[in-house]
């Protein structure tokens, strides 16, 4: 119910973290709800919401500039205030009677309540914190809290203060907020959680039967064909071999990872309270890289942390420089009261010390990442956009690479935000990378219907242009489906490499998922040799499931942008020639032994119902071999289903023409060379 809200209007400012952007949304949610509108413009705003950080000083410091500000509007018109997010006990006492409001992040459910009693005729019911469904603030990228809290108590947090001990969000409500975010075409998914690593304990502690993270993760990736994945933050106590193990099966998990070490002291390491040496720290970091040797590892790491010694920051720079992080978030300690290290240690390393050895420490760092950014150059990568500046005649096209690099991409027109790019890195920076975009890599695919010929117009193509085919038919996947299936014989493929062919065997479950990630691999396989990768094929769904890109797992197929740069060659013989064909080629598999070949399959399986054997020139043989029909009988209802199923796969392609894709039909072969060299030339 949204009562007197109507143009009233919303602001919000976020400090700190991405767990705090995270809160954000679905603070904003909330808000929405109760009938404001969000707005950019903070003059315009009749609510305006921090979303605090207690972690730092300058964050809250921050905070105060900004109340004046508002005491200053506050005295011309009526104004909102309200303070939520990760706030200290003791800077909750100093804040709270400055705010109109001041919301636990945890109890969203009260704000409704809280906001009546500023305005009586508000009033509204709202759900638990993580059924609140976010107003996510960007459309590509989203942040979704796995968990909130913290158990560990370093003694330098804040975190386990403000909010709480770890309380994990059920794994069916993540996965259901991925799933639909998926759908609605987001491409980065960052799970959420002051201590990922630990998610699903406390709920299995309690009784609950719950997924562990590097179920959760595993999960979480398989939910789509192609999106980036990430986590933040994990500890090093809780990361394990079974995660890692983990990230190693993920797909769409990015090739990066953050894993805070804090400090290269086993004695600043114990004063800070982490749980771990640094050679335990030093023993996972060799394990990932063993794992997954490209990926990126950045850290935290706090210098002039309570008694550091100059000897104690050597320890540091030894492990930075041992390890090779590429980035690292470096602070200079601040004593944040209400930690156990304000209330037991003294800070006693001067301001001047803590900054040289935050400088010395950055200057480390910054020469890996250039070094790290150095082995980039030249390699092919994908990019996703996140700002657009103009920059005299050309665009700076601003993004990162799935290992966090920032990327810069000068073009003539600006690309899309949002979206992922084929780019090629051409130079390495201290800040990250310069890089060009990458023209897509060109296929050649040749489709028609059965018995028009296609196999033969590819392997002529292969050996005009050097390359290598592979198959788009649906039963020349199967081992010992030979002559029935009519599968390219060796003497046919004049030597030229044929793929996707006798991949599976006839009892083996094969769907169009598999083969078109079997069909994309191959493809960058025949690419990496400068070959040209050539699908050929009559099963119009492989073709498309290429051509289309369809995002097939687990949802229902949606079409997407063709990784490639395609042409099509198409072959439709007249109906009556194609027709003499196909009853040419049916008496030729009969003669060639194709009852044997079915007899053989069907003997060895003992299963008529195989999907395999439920293919033209199997099902009416096995009817026959079953004395339900003739063998007259049954060639003359393999030549009429041949004929119905050409008329079907006409029907297909028909189809892909009035989506738009081009198929080039029945060209002489001097036009389609002329067409292919114009076309790989582009």
């Amino acid at each position: 119910m949204k009562q007197n809200t109507k143009n009233k209007k919303f602001h919000l400012i976020i400090f700190g973290c991405q767990m705090n952007y995270s809160d954000a949304e679905r603070l904003a949610s909330v808000l929405k709800e109760l009938g404001y509108q969000e707005t950019k413009d903070e003059n315009q705003a009749d609510l305006i919401g921090i979303i605090a950080c207690s972690v730092r000083q300058s964050a809250v410091d921050r905070i105060y500039g900004k109340l004046r500000n508002w005491q200053l509007i506050k005295e011309k018109r009526p104004l909102i205030t309200l303070l939520s997010g990760c706030v200290l006990e003791r800077d909750q006492k100093k804040l709270r009677d400055k705010f109109d409001l001041f919301i636990d992040i945890k109890n969203l459910q009260g704000l409704a309540e809280n906001i009546k009693s500023l305005a009586p005729e508000q009033k509204m019911a709202l759900p638990d914190f993580f059924d609140i469904s976010p107003s996510y603030y960007s459309p590509y990228r989203a942040y979704v809290p796995i968990m909130t809290g913290c158990n560990k108590f370093c003694s330098y947090c804040a975190v386990p203060y403000t909010r709480g001990r770890e309380v994990s969000r059920p794994s069916k409500s993540i996965i259901e907020e991925v799933s639909n975010l998926l759908k609605q075409g987001y491409k980065e998914i960052v799970l959420l959680g002051q201590n990922v690593n630990s998610y699903g304990k406390d709920r299995q502690k309690s009784g609950a039967k719950e997924l562990d993270f590097p179920q959760l993760l595993e999960k979480v990736d398989s939910l789509a064909g192609h999106f980036w994945l990430k986590f933040l933050t994990s500890h090093p106590y809780d990361m394990n071999d079974k995660l890692i193990k983990a990230m190693s099966n993920c797909k769409n998990l990015s090739d990066y990872l953050h894993l805070p070490v804090q400090s290269g002291s086993n004695k600043i390491l114990k004063k800070m309270n982490r749980h771990y040496t640094v050679a335990h720290y030093k023993k996972l970091i060799k394990k990932i890289r063993l794992a997954l040797p490209d990926i990126a590892i950045s850290t935290d790491i706090i210098v002039g942390f309570c008694s550091e010694t100059d000897k104690d920051f050597q320890e540091n720079l030894k492990l930075a420089k041992e390890l090779k992080y590429n980035m690292a978030y470096l602070s200079q300690y601040s004593t944040r009261v209400g930690t156990v290290a304000a209330r037991l240690y003294q800070d006693d390393v001067p301001k001047k010390n803590k900054k040289e050895r935050w400088e010395k420490l950055n200057k480390i760092i910054e020469q890996q990442s250039f070094a790290f950014n150095q082995k980039l150059i030249g390699q092919k990568r994908e990019v996703l956009i996140d700002m657009v500046k103009k920059d005299k005649h050309e665009y700076i096209n601003i993004g990162k690479l799935s290992n966090y690099v920032a990327v810069h991409i000068r073009t003539k027109k600006p690309l899309k935000i949002g979206e992922f790019y084929p780019v090629k890195i051409k130079e390495a920076k201290f800040w990250g990378v310069q890089a060009e975009l990458k023209a897509k890599d060109k296929i050649i695919v040749v489709l028609g219907p059965t018995a028009a010929g296609k196999s033969a117009l590819a392997v002529k193509l292969a050996q005009e242009f050097k390359g290598e085919i592979i198959s788009a038919d649906s039963r020349q996947i199967y081992k010992g489906l030979d002559i029935a299936s009519n599968k390219i014989t060796k003497k046919e493929m004049a030597g030229i490499p044929h793929h996707l062919l006798d991949i599976t065997t006839p009892d083996k479950e094969y769907n169009l998922y598999h083969w078109q990630q079997a069909a994309f691999a191959t493809i960058e396989k025949i690419l990496a040799k400068n070959k040209v990768p050539i699908i050929a094929g009559g099963t119009g769904l492989y073709i498309s499931s290429i051509i289309q890109n369809y995002d097939l797992h687990p949802q229902e197929p949606q079409i997407r942008d063709c990784p490639y740069d395609f042409i099509i060659f198409g072959l439709s013989p007249d109906r009556a020639k194609l027709y003499q064909k196909i009853n040419q080629r049916v008496e030729k598999m009969i003669s060639d032994g194709s009852v044997a070949e079915t007899k053989k399959i069907y003997r060895k399986f003992k299963n008529k119902k195989l999907p395999a054997l439920t293919g033209i020139g199997y099902r009416e043989i096995i009817e026959y071999l079953d004395n339900k029909i003739s063998i007259a009988e049954a060639i003359d209802k393999i030549k009429q289903n041949t004929r119905h199923y050409a008329k079907r796969q006409m029907t297909w392609f028909r189809r892909m023409e009035r989506q738009g894709i081009k198929i080039h039909w029945n060209q002489s072969w001097a036009q389609s060379k002329k067409i292919i060299k114009q076309f790989l030339a582009k």
